[in-house]
Formats: structure tokens, sequence, C-alpha cells
């Protein structure tokens, strides 16, 4: 179908009839304005709704972080093939203002067709407070591009100097992420 700008009835009739511009400009702003009500009125109507439906505010029962920023980022960077199987590549931020001596994950691997294909455990630290670090895992026995999906199924360890034990804290405070054509979860 072609466009009819300016015309009015669009195709519909032998005569269109011409609107000037001045009306079209006219049409246009009530047409904006309009617009701009309903959504200002949509936009507080749920802003009302979900007042409140997320994040706890200050002083409110809630998640144990104090800041929902503080997290420790993973992402399954890269996978390439090695002779013994397959090394993972792994990018792990530590947005918190901890050090951990001790971080260890329970990794379960599933091929492309979701089907367990193995399992290990890694050791993930040192990670010092609010740094960036690189991590390489070699998975043996596992090709590259046989694996679909890794999960990280719990942290067996997580430890920092100052609070000790932390593992029932470190899953939460996992947020895994992957750039290779691999999916991370947990």
């Amino acid at each position: 179908s072609r466009a009819c700008f300016g015309t009015f009835p669009c195709e519909t009739q032998q005569t269109p009839y011409r609107l000037s511009a001045r009306t079209l400009i006219l049409m246009a702003r009530k047409t904006t304005a309009s617009l701009l009500l309903w959504l200002s009125a949509s936009g507080l109507a749920w802003l009302a709704a979900t007042a409140g439906a997320g994040e706890p505010g200050p002083g409110q029962a809630g998640d144990s972080h104090e800041n929902a920023s503080q997290i420790i980022a993973i992402e399954l960077n890269r996978a390439e093939p090695v002779p013994e199987g397959c090394r993972l590549a792994f990018l792990i931020r530590n947005r918190t203002p901890r050090a951990f001596t001790s971080l260890q994950w329970d990794l379960v691997f599933f091929d492309a067709d979701g089907l367990i294909s193995g399992r290990m455990a890694v050791e993930a630290a040192p990670l010092p407070a609010g740094k960036t670090s690189v991590k390489l895992f070699d998975v043996p026995g596992l090709a590259c591009d046989g694996l679909g999906r890794v999960l990280i199924n719990d942290v067996m360890r997580c430890e920092t100097k100052a609070s000790g034990d932390m593992s029932a804290d470190c899953l939460k405070l996992t947020a895994p992420s992957s750039r290779a054509e691999i999916e991370l979860i947990k």
C-alpha cells in the first residue's frame, strides 16, 4: 500500500480532499497532546500500581545485601578446544566490598540436547574486593562444540577473611552471563 500524506480520504475516492499544511500541523499537535496526556495518565497509573512492589525501602525487611549492585558478575567469556577437552575462560567482576579467599563452584555441564554430560568443582578465588579477574578452567573429556549449557549448581565454599564462611549468601550474589555460544546459568 502507498502512504497518503495530506490527502483525505486516501485511495477511496477519485477526488481526494487536500488538507493545508497548517491544518496538518494543528491535527498533529492535537494528536500529540492527546497522546502525551494519555501516556502521562497511564504512566502515573503504572507507577502507582508498582510503587513498593520492587525492592524494600530503607528500614524494611528484605534481602540481606544493602546494595543490589553488590554482586559477583560471572561471564563465560570464551570456550576454546584444548587437547584434553575444553578450556572455559570466565571474566569475574567482584563488585562487593569483600575479598574472597575461597570461592568454589559446583559446575554441571549439559550437551546441546540438555543432557548432563559432566560435573566439576572449581576454585575461583582469590577474588580481591572490587576487582575484575580472568579465570581459566579446563574441562577434561568434553569437547567445546558439544557443550550447550553450564550450570553453577551450587557454591560449595565461599569465604572471606573478615566474615568466614558465607556459602549461603554467595549463590545469591552470583550473577551469571555468557558471551560464548554456551549458556551460563545458576
